[in-house]
Formats: structure tokens, sequence, C-alpha cells
């Protein structure tokens, strides 16, 4: 008998949540960062991209 038992995320020790990039326009949930590979979630999925590849999506606030 298997689980699928979802992995917890592993959140950013600074901010306290998640690290989401964007890896050639999906967003995806950074799990590892290194140097030059990382790894990825995407859709239950672990990957490891290029580094490089990957780009922080910067959240803007609204002015009120």
């Amino acid at each position: 008998m298997t689980t699928n038992a979802a992995a917890p995320k592993k959140r950013d020790p600074i901010l306290g949540q998640t690290s989401i990039v964007n890896y050639f326009g999906l967003l995806v949930e950074l799990i590892e960062p290194m140097e030059h590979r990382s790894l990825i979630r995407y859709r239950d999925r672990d990957l490891v991209v290029e580094t490089e590849d990957l780009k922080k999506v910067s959240v803007l606030k609204h002015a009120a």
C-alpha cells in the first residue's frame, strides 16, 4: 500500500514563507537553491534545473 503524503514545504527562514520563482514562464516553488543547479517543485514533481534559469518573482502591492 502506498500513500501520497505531501512533503512539508520548506519555508524561507527570513521571510517565513516558501519562495516562488519564475522558470521560463512557470511559477514554481524553490525547494533548495544551490550555486549552479537548484531543486524546484512544480505540480508535485521535484526537478533539478540550472539556477541561472530561475528568476525571483517580485510581489508588488498597489497603493491605496
